[in-house]
């Protein structure tokens, strides 16, 4: 679990593993599983950081805003949305390159993200939730008040949206 501002809290179970992180990187705001050995993490000093758990190698990912990171997603291929700010950013998964986007100011502050397949995804911010389409430069807004998170079930093709007044789907 992660808390805020009192780091992150593990339940006790022999499949968990602890991984001690440096102290300019212990502020852990966004997590993304990326494979088996690779998870993705964001912090409150908007350090972005892809670390092998197997190795324990990491590489610090360079963005061109230093805020806190609110939201990661990835799209199980070669797309990662980092929502960080007053922006948010579309990057390649395995070079870490930008991808030009429209939609960096739509990114801001997200509290959900979550693909629903290699040009589409979720958003739930503050006012509202909407599906965004970064190929084709549209935005299809779904809801009209505070989100909390979103989830696109893979299996059943539906849309899930956690808003300040209850869950939709």
């Amino acid at each position: 679990f992660i808390s805020l501002q009192n780091g992150v809290y593990i339940i006790p179970n022999i499949h968990i593993k602890k991984y001690s992180l440096s102290e300019d990187d212990e502020h852990v705001s966004a997590l993304e599983k990326i494979d088996a050995n690779t998870l993705l993490y964001g912090t409150k000093k908007g350090t972005l950081i892809q670390k092998n758990i197997s190795t324990n190698q990491e590489e610090n990912i360079k963005l061109p805003n230093t805020s806190k990171i609110d939201k990661l997603a990835y799209n199980g291929t070669d797309k990662l949305i980092v929502s960080l700010g007053e922006e948010g950013y579309i990057l390649n998964a395995n070079d870490h390159s930008l991808y030009e986007s429209k939609f960096h100011i739509g990114l801001a502050n997200a509290k959900g993200l979550s693909f629903i397949n290699d040009h589409e995804f979720v958003f739930g911010g503050f006012a509202y939730a909407e599906i965004l389409d970064f190929t084709h430069n549209t935005n299809k807004r779904i809801g009209f008040r505070r989100a909390y998170n979103t989830h696109f079930n893979t299996a059943t093709k539906k849309i899930y949206v956690s808003y300040v007044d209850g869950l939709e789907w």
